[in-house]
């Protein structure tokens, strides 16, 4: 009877893994972080432009909301596309600089769902958790509920979009299918997500150089690492084929 993986042999295959792909991992991060440079580039000539002149409410909010737009979603291009290289190097394909932005390309219309889901779902959950102190400030207790409702909503977010975006790279199959997929992950492996989301969280506060060309590729390996662990766990028989998609699973 087969065993499964303990943790720790993870942990190991994971720090080999990286060990052994430094010179790539470095190289797509760096790669993230220009496509990060170039996607927040609107935003930085906006705040630029408005520090010396003033404009008037609607456009200067229409233009905002553009820059952080083209912000958010090229990271989310950029991410996915991480990961696409990471999942190559684990299966022993070659990567370089002009495959990851082959895989932007590639991923530029799944990228879109990912980004309405994270930056969407999201920011409609932190706006609230920002509004509800001042809007149920004389109910103390249903403050709290809502609070933790919310938080527990973003959490549990947090943890589907970290085996979502494994599965966009992954596995060639609808968007609401690989979301299905990503949700059953996460509840069914609870600790190992939060794992994954607290490794996630750590590169977004520490993406800066010279942490930013390494962090991310590191997270990336983890998280194709884990989906493929899991995988062989299922014995998925529908791996990578176009029955998967027909069949809707």
């Amino acid at each position: 009877m087969a065993t499964k993986p303990r943790f720790s042999f993870y942990l190991a295959q994971w720090f080999r893994q990286c060990w052994d792909n430094l010179g790539r991992i470095f190289l797509i991060s760096v790669l993230l972080f220009i496509t990060a440079a170039a996607a927040w580039s609107p935003m930085a000539a906006y705040l630029s432009w408005t520090d010396e002149k003033t404009l008037s409410p609607l456009p200067g909010f229409a233009l905002l909301l553009v820059a952080l737009t083209l912000g958010c979603w090229g990271m989310c291009l950029g991410w996915l596309a991480l990961h696409r290289e990471a999942d190559r190097l684990l299966a022993f394909e070659d990567s370089g600089w002009v495959d990851f932005f082959r895989g932007m390309k590639q991923l530029a219309f799944p990228s879109l769902g990912y980004f309405l889901l994270v930056g969407g779902v999201g920011g409609v959950l932190v706006f609230n958790a920002a509004v509800y102190p001042r809007m149920l400030a004389e109910h103390p207790a249903l403050r709290a509920v809502a609070l933790a409702v919310t938080g527990w909503m973003l959490l549990f977010l947090g943890m589907v979009q970290v085996h979502l975006t494994a599965f966009l790279v992954h596995q060639d199959r609808p968007f609401p299918v690989a979301l299905k997929r990503a949700a059953k992950v996460a509840i069914g492996r609870p600790f190992r997500s939060l794992f994954l989301l607290a490794l996630q969280l750590l590169t977004l506060v520490l993406f800066f150089p010279p942490l930013c060309f390494i962090l991310p590729g590191m997270v990336a390996m983890a998280n194709q690492m884990s989906l493929a662990i899991l995988l062989e766990e299922w014995k998925d028989p529908y791996e990578k084929t176009p029955e998967a998609m027909s069949a809707g699973v």
